[in-house]
C-alpha cells in the first residue's frame, strides 16, 4: 500500500519533463553566474573591466591655439561641471613641471641626452603602486613611471634602428638616470629611476610630493590650469556622457572605451540569460506543484486508507518529500556536472584562442544553484505536507 503512493509508469512522461526544465533553469542560472563572475575577474584584472575606468580627457587643438600660442586647458569651473555628472565619479587634472629639465644616461658606450617634461596625478588614479614610489627629498632619486607604449617603441621601433640591445622592464628599472633642472636661475641635478610602466596613463609621472617641490623652487610662474584630466567613471561610454564630451568639445581614446561597451554588452545579455533562467525556474517550480498535487490526489483513495489505518500524515507526506527530494538531488547533481563540463571546456576554448583564462568553479556560482535547489525543495515539501494533511483529514 505505501509503495502504491509513488508514480506508476503513466506519470513518468511528465515527470522527466518536470526535471529536465528545472535543470535546464539550474544549469543556466550557474552558467551565467559563473560566466559573469570570470569575465568580471578577467577583464578587471587586464583593463579595469567592470570597475571604474579611467579615461583622459583633452579639448581639442584648433587653429587659434596655434596663431595666438593659447593653452587648451580646463577652469575650475569646468572641472566642478564635470565631476558633477552621474556617470563620473572622480576627476583630476594633470600637474605639468614649470621648469625646464634634461636627462641624460650612460647606455651601451653612448651617452643618451634627451629634454624632457614630467607630469602628475594623485596616486589613486594610477593602475600601478610600486614599491618605491616615494620622493625623498634628501636621497634626490626621482621615481619615474613610464607608459607602456614606450618600451614597445623603444624595442621594436628605436633599437632595431640604431643596433641598440632591447631591454626588458626589469632591466630598465636598474638604469640611473641623471635629470638636469633649471629654472629661477637655479639648477640642480637629481639622479631618475624608473619605477614602472604604466598602461592607463600615457605620459611620464612622477610623484606628486617632488612635482609640488620642483614647481616651488624652480619657478615663480603662476600655477597653471590642467591641460588634461583624468576621469574616473563606472561607465565612461555612458551616452549622456558621451554627448557631454562631444557638445564641450573634448577629446578622448575611443580605444578605451571598448572594454565599457563590451561591459555594458555583457551585462544585457548576462541578464536576459538570468532572466529567461528565472521563468524557467518559476515554470519548473509550478510543474513541480502540480505535478505533486496530481499525483497526490490520484492517491487519495491510498492516503485516506493509510490514515484510517494509524498512519499519520506526516508520515504520509514523508514519503512523497523523500521521493521529491530524490528527484530535486539529482536536477541538482547534473546541473553542477553541466557546469563543471561548460567550464572545463570553455577554459580550453579560452586558452586555446591566446586568453589566459581561470578555469576554477567560483563558490557563487554553486551558491546560486543551492539557493533555487532549497527554494524548490522547500516550497515542494511546504505544499506537499499541505495537500497530504487536507486530504487524509477530509
Amino acid at each position: 500500500m505505501i509503495q502504491n503512493l509513488l508514480p506508476g509508469k503513466h506519470g513518468k512522461l511528465q515527470l522527466w519533463i518536470v526535471m529536465f526544465g528545472s535543470f535546464i533553469g539550474l544549469s543556466l542560472v550557474m552558467i551565467s553566474t559563473q560566466l559573469y563572475l570570470d569575465f568580471k575577474n578577467f577583464l578587471t584584472v587586464k583593463s579595469d573591466f567592470l570597475s571604474a575606468q579611467f579615461i583622459t580627457v583633452n579639448k581639442k587643438v584648433n587653429v587659434l591655439n596655434t596663431l595666438l600660442n593659447s593653452k587648451s586647458t580646463f577652469s575650475a569651473e569646468e572641472i566642478e561641471t564635470l565631476s558633477k555628472m552621474p556617470q563620473v565619479k572622480q576627476v583630476a587634472g594633470f600637474v605639468s613641471n614649470r621648469f625646464r629639465l634634461k636627462t641624460s644616461i650612460q647606455f651601451a658606450g653612448q651617452q643618451l641626452y634627451s629634454d624632457l617634461f614630467f607630469e602628475s596625478v594623485p596616486d589613486e588614479y594610477l593602475d600601478i603602486q610600486p614599491d618605491r614610489w616615494e620622493w625623498d627629498s634628501v636621497e634626490g632619486i626621482i621615481p619615474i613611471i613610464l607608459p607602456a607604449d614606450y618600451l614597445n617603441l623603444y624595442n621594436f621601433g628605436f633599437a632595431p634602428g640604431q643596433g641598440l640591445p632591447q631591454l626588458t622592464p626589469d632591466m630598465i628599472s636598474m638604469a640611473t638616470l641623471q635629470i638636469q633642472i633649471n629654472g629661477e636661475g637655479k639648477e640642480r641635478v637629481f639622479k631618475g629611476r624608473i619605477v614602472g610602466f604604466s598602461h592607463r596613463i600615457n605620459s611620464i609621472l612622477v610623484p606628486m610630493d617632488f612635482m609640488q617641490y620642483a614647481n616651488q623652487n624652480f619657478s615663480d610662474a603662476p600655477k597653471l590650469e590642467p591641460s588634461r584630466l583624468i576621469v574616473a567613471s563606472d561607465n565612461p561610454a555612458d551616452p549622456a556622457l558621451m554627448k557631454y564630451f562631444d557638445e564641450q568639445g573634448y577629446e578622448l581614446n575611443n580605444e578605451l572605451l571598448k572594454n565599457s561597451k563590451m561591459q555594458s554588452l555583457m551585462r544585457v545579455i548576462l541578464t536576459i540569460v538570468l532572466f529567461l533562467s528565472a521563468i524557467i525556474i518559476a515554470l519548473s517550480l509550478t510543474g513541480f506543484v502540480q505535478f505533486s498535487r496530481l499525483l497526490i490526489n490520484k492517491k487519495e483513495y491510498e492516503i485516506r486508507i493509510l490514515y484510517y489505518l494509524g498512519y499519520t500524515h506526516r508520515f504520509i507526506a514523508s514519503k512523497y518529500l523523500i521521493f521529491y527530494l530524490r528527484i530535486t538531488s539529482i536536477v541538482f547533481l547534473f546541473s553542477l556536472i553541466s557546469l563543471f563540463a561548460v567550464q572545463y571546456f570553455f577554459g580550453d576554448w579560452m586558452a586555446y584562442k591566446g586568453f589566459e583564462f581561470e578555469s576554477t568553479i567560483k563558490l557563487e556560482a554553486i551558491c546560486s544553484g543551492f539557493a533555487l535547489f532549497a527554494i524548490l525543495l522547500i516550497t515542494g515539501a511546504w505544499d506537499i505536507f499541505r495537500v497530504t494533511k487536507k486530504l487524509a483529514k477530509s
